[in-house]
């Protein structure tokens, strides 16, 4: 019996797509990408899922620091974002890995 063409996709789909982590605030989301760049470094089969990597999706990665700026000085929220920066950078760069950031902040941030 020929497999459903339906179930076939979503089966390769989720064999694609992950959820690495979903970080709560900025050092979580820091600490996520600097595992995900040792991870890659350590790399050496090219079978394995991080190898294969091409898109990276951070979601509403400025939402945490928004809302920890209000509390944190302005100079370690900076000092955060360039972090973020680096590593997003460093990843897209060194592993050609397209990344889209989203910036869903939510309502009454700043």
């Amino acid at each position: 019996a020929a497999a459903d063409p339906r179930q076939l996709g979503k089966r390769r789909l989720r064999e694609r797509l992950r959820v690495v982590s979903e970080a709560q605030d900025v050092l979580g989301l820091l600490c996520v990408l600097e595992s995900l760049v040792a991870e890659l470094s350590s790399c050496t089969d090219g079978g394995s899922w991080y190898r294969r990597l091409k898109l990276l999706i951070v979601d509403s990665a400025f939402a945490p620091l928004l809302s920890e700026a209000a509390e944190d000085s302005r100079s370690l929220a900076g000092a955060q974002l360039a972090r973020l920066q680096l590593l997003l950078r460093q990843l897209a760069a060194r592993w050609q890995l397209s990344v889209l950031v989203t910036n869903a902040a939510p309502a009454g941030s700043n």
